[in-house]
């Protein structure tokens, strides 16, 4: 049961969302003779990252001489959208780009209206929500004018009734445990794609990164192999102890001779501090706040091996192809991780009777990330490298 609190607040954001879907239209909407599709994706980045496998099929159920696409996306994936969109000027897989802040879309209702009024100045013949179980982007689809909506739910969803009240189609996924790989699958053949797919996470470094990546190799002194490694995650308990971390950048220089970028946010610095302080004989790079998101792509493609939490650096290794060791508790395990060739994409996790939580952990601070060994880690190192 919601507090009182809790419901005032529901409520004030719902007369926020009203008010946005009624308020008076100043100008007409403009049409450029096509069907206008808006589809709903403001996830994170590496939700966004596991979207690009599907980008290209969207594009075949709703095709340029017949449609055009907006996508509404989250502030941070912005730069990659774009560059994808720019990188297939033959069949760009979107028309419009609309970016949205998550977190001032969730906590600020002066945002969230004005967010919400931009998105009623056009209407359009079709709108696609592609995140289940989030009741904000819900409320975008709700204001929007559209002929037609459709939404993603699951069995157990205890937000449907609303659903069904905003959407002309419910697609409902199935309730089980499933890699999210697949559920993307299955939503493009439930809006109507039937023909074969693979939806493998795709990210293509053009020659200016690559140029950038080779700038940026000079400027460290860095002439030979290398490792990436992404300590940071999007929560504390999904962090491998960072002395752990330490031993592994020393077990990389002493067997394999091989420097590691550490990399990541600049607000998390602090990481390389602690980690810099550790190392004995390893030589770790500090690249925290020092690349853009396609910036460590670029450098994630060329490296011998990245060492990432579950996080969206992970399947940004997997879309650029390159060698990885996700290290990987239980709370999501085989709904992110593991995914794609097993032989190049490896994950190193101590599975306990307590797997496939949801995160919703029995002990008072999780411990299938933090104790896993550094053993565990090394040998699935030794596996990809040699």
């Amino acid at each position: 049961m919601r507090s009182f609190s809790s419901k005032l607040a529901w409520l004030i954001w719902d007369l926020i969302d009203f008010v946005a879907k009624h308020r008076p239209k100043s100008l007409p909407p403009t049409f450029s003779g096509l069907n206008q599709v808006i589809i709903l994706k403001p996830d994170v980045i590496g939700d966004f990252i596991l979207f690009t496998g599907v980008l290209r099929y969207l594009r075949l159920l709703y095709p340029k001489n017949e449609w055009e696409i907006t996508l509404v996306l989250a502030n941070e994936t912005r730069e990659v959208a774009n560059y994808i969109k720019s990188s297939n000027s033959n069949e760009e897989p979107f028309d419009y780009l609309i970016t949205v802040n998550r977190l001032l879309f969730r906590t600020q209702l002066i945002y969230r209206f004005r967010f919400l009024a931009s998105l009623v100045t056009k209407r359009y013949d079709l709108v696609v929500n592609l995140v289940a179980n989030y009741r904000h982007i819900d409320k975008m689809a709700y204001v929007i004018d559209a002929q037609k909506k459709i939404g993603v739910s699951d069995e157990y969803d205890s937000d449907k009734k609303f659903k069904k009240s905003v959407y002309s189609k419910l697609i409902i996924c199935p309730n089980t445990w499933q890699l999210e790989i697949e559920r993307n699958a299955f939503l493009i053949e439930q809006l109507g794609y039937t023909g074969t797919k693979d939806v493998l996470p795709k990210l293509s470094i053009n020659d200016e990164l690559l140029l950038d990546c080779s700038e940026l190799l000079i400027e460290k002194d860095v002439m030979g192999k290398f490792v990436v490694i992404c300590p940071s995650a999007s929560a504390n308990y999904r962090i491998w102890p960072l002395n752990k971390l330490s031993t592994v950048v020393d077990f990389i220089w002493d067997v394999y001779k091989m420097p590691c970028f550490i990399c990541g946010a600049k607000d998390d610095k602090w990481m390389f501090d602690q980690i810099k302080a550790m190392v004995c004989s390893g030589r770790p790079i500090n690249l925290f706040g020092a690349t853009t998101l396609l910036q460590l792509a670029a450098l994630i493609s060329k490296a011998s091996i990245c060492i990432s939490m579950d996080s969206g650096p992970a399947h940004i290794s997997v879309a650029v192809n390159a060698p990885l060791v996700c290290i990987v508790g239980g709370g999501h395990y085989k709904k992110f991780f593991p995914y794609g060739n097993q032989d190049r994409f490896r994950v190193a996790k101590e599975e306990l009777d307590c797997f496939y939580c949801n995160w919703h952990c029995k002990y008072n601070t999780p411990i299938c990330v933090r104790d896993i060994s550094v053993k565990t880690v090394t040998d699935e190192i030794k596996v990809l490298i040699g």
